[in-house]
C-alpha cells in the first residue's frame, strides 16, 4: 500500500522514462510479460482516481444531505413551535368557552329557579286575590240585600204614613221623622212575629216525620196551637190598629200643639201634663234605639275592613320580606325621600308598598333581557363553530368536512371533538416528519 501510494504521486512522465529503461533492461523474454503488469498497474491506478473522485463526490453530496437534515430539523422545530402556541391557543379558548358556558349555565338554571319561585309566589297572590274577591263579592252580595232591604222598609214607612196623614213625609220635619220611627218599630215586630209563626209551622213539621200514628197525632195537637197563635196574632193585629189610631189622636194633637205655638210660660204650666208629652218621649227612646242599631252595624262593618285591611298588610309584609332577603335576585328600588315633606310611618309603608310592583316589573324585564343573551350565546356559539371549522379545513384539506347548518344547535361536546380532531392530525403529521 506504501508503494502504491508513492507510485500515485510520480508525474506520468518519470513514469514513461522508467518503463522505458526497465524495457531495455528487462529480458525479451519477460518483455511481454511486464509490458501486462504495467498495463494493470496503470488500469488499476485510473480505477483508483476514479474511485477518490467519487467519493470526493459521496462526501459532498453528504455534506448537502447534513445541511439539508439541519435545515429540516430546524424548520421542524419551528413547526413545533408553532404548532404548541396554535395548542396553547386553542386550550385557552376552549378553556375560556367552557368557563362562559358553565357560568351562563349556572346563570340561567339561578334565573329559572327564580322565575319557578316568582311563579309560585304569584299563583299564591292570584289565589289569596280570588279569596279576597269572593269576599268583597260576598260583602257586595250583603251590601245590596241590605241596600233592597232598607228600601223596602222606607216604602213600606212611607206607604203606612200616607195611608195615615194622606200625605207624604217630610224630609226636615221632626214630627214627620217622629212618626216614621214608630211605624219602623212596629213593622219590625210583625216581621219577628211573622218570622215565629215560621218557625213554629217548621217545628211542628218536623216533629210530624216519626210515625204514622205520633203524625197523627202531633197534628191533632199543632192544629190548635197554630189556631192559638193566629188568635193571638190577629189580636195583635186589633191592638197595633187600636194603637194607630191612638197615635194618630196624638199626632193631631201635636200638630194642634205645634200650630198653637205656647210660649215659655204656658211650656213650663204644661210641664205637670207628662202624659201628654209621653208618646213624644216613647218616640225619642225608639230613635235613640235606632240610631243605636245603626251605629253597632257600622261598627261592625269596620271592624270587618279593618280585619280585611290588616290580612292585605300582612300578604303584602310577607312580599316585602321575600323581596328585600339578602338570597333576593335584585333589591327594591327606592326612591329618595323627599326632606321638604317627612312622611308618617304609614305613609312611607304605603310608599314600599308601591316600589314592589316596580320590582316585579324590573324582573319581568330582567327575564326579557335573559332570553335575548341566550339568543346572543347561539350566535357566538355558531361563530366560534365556523371558525374551528374553517381552521380545521385550513390545516387538515384532505379531512372531509362535515355538513353541519347553521340553523343546527351546536354544542360544547362538537366544538371539543373538533379540536381534538385538529390536535390528532397535527401530531399525526409531527410524527411523520
Amino acid at each position: 500500500m506504501g508503494s502504491s501510494r508513492f507510485t500515485l504521486l510520480i508525474p506520468s512522465r518519470i513514469r514513461t522514462m522508467q518503463t522505458w529503461f526497465f524495457w531495455r533492461r528487462c529480458r525479451p523474454v519477460t518483455s511481454g510479460l511486464c509490458c501486462g503488469r504495467c498495463l494493470q498497474t496503470e488500469r488499476r491506478q485510473t480505477l483508483i482516481q476514479e474511485l477518490i473522485e467519487s467519493n470526493n463526490q459521496l462526501k459532498e453530496e453528504a455534506q448537502q444531505h447534513v445541511s439539508r437534515a439541519a435545515r429540516q430539523s430546524q424548520r421542524v422545530n419551528e413547526l413545533e413551535g408553532v404548532l404548541d402556541g396554535v395548542k396553547n391557543k386553542l386550550q385557552d379558548l376552549e378553556d375560556s368557552y367552557i368557563g362562559k358556558a358553565t357560568q351562563q349555565h349556572s346563570k340561567v338554571h339561578h334565573l329559572q329557579q327564580d322565575k319557578r319561585d316568582a311563579q309560585k309566589r304569584c299563583q299564591g297572590l292570584e289565589q289569596k286575590l280570588s279569596e279576597e274577591k269572593d269576599v268583597v263579592s260576598q260583602l257586595q252580595r250583603k251590601l245590596y240585600f241590605t241596600v233592597t232591604e232598607e228600601e223596602r222598609r222606607v216604602a213600606r214607612q212611607n206607604q203606612v204614613f200616607w195611608q195615615i196623614h194622606k200625605r207624604s213625609a217630610r224630609p226636615n220635619s221632626l214630627v214627620d221623622q217622629q212618626v216614621l220611627d214608630v211605624i219602623d218599630i212596629y213593622e219590625a215586630q210583625m216581621e219577628q212575629l211573622c218570622d215565629d209563626v215560621k218557625l213554629k209551622k217548621n217545628s211542628g213539621g218536623s216533629q210530624t216525620s216519626d210515625q204514622s200514628q205520633s203524625s197523627m197525632r202531633s197534628t191533632t195537637g199543632v192544629s190548635p196551637n197554630h189556631k192559638a197563635l193566629l188568635k193571638s196574632y190577629q189580636e195583635q193585629l186589633m191592638d197595633t190598629k187600636a194603637q194607630r189610631e191612638e197615635l194618630r189622636n196624638e199626632i193631631q194633637q201635636l200638630k194642634q200643639d205645634l200650630e198653637s205655638r205656647p210660649t215659655v210660660k204656658e211650656l213650663k204650666t204644661t210641664e205637670t201634663h207628662g202624659q201628654t208629652y209621653s208618646p213624644v218621649s216613647n218616640m225619642k227612646s225608639a230613635q235613640e234605639f235606632k240610631e243605636e242599631g245603626r251605629a253597632a252595624l257600622s261598627n261592625q262593618e269596620v271592624a270587618k275592613a279593618r280585619a280585611l285591611a290588616a290580612r292585605h298588610e300582612k300578604v303584602l309584609n310577607n312580599i316585602r320580606a321575600v323581596l328585600t332577603t339578602s338570597g333576593a335576585p335584585l333589591r327594591l328600588h327606592r326612591a329618595r325621600p323627599s326632606t321638604s315633606h317627612p312622611l308618617s310611618n304609614r305613609a312611607s309603608e304605603m310608599v314600599e308598598f308601591d316600589e314592589l310592583l316596580s320590582t316585579l316589573e324590573m324582573w319581568a324585564d330582567q327575564l326579557a333581557s335573559l332570553k335575548s343573551l341566550l339568543v346572543s350565546l347561539s350566535l357566538c356559539a355558531l361563530d366560534l363553530h365556523c371558525g374551528l371549522s374553517k381552521l380545521m379545513l385550513r390545516l387538515v384539506p384532505w379531512q372531509p368536512a362535515g355538513a353541519t347548518s347553521l340553523m343546527e344547535s351546536v354544542r360544547v361536546e362538537d366544538l371539543m371533538l373538533l379540536v381534538d380532531s385538529l390536535l390528532e392530525e397535527t401530531n399525526s403529521g409531527e410524527d411523520t416528519c
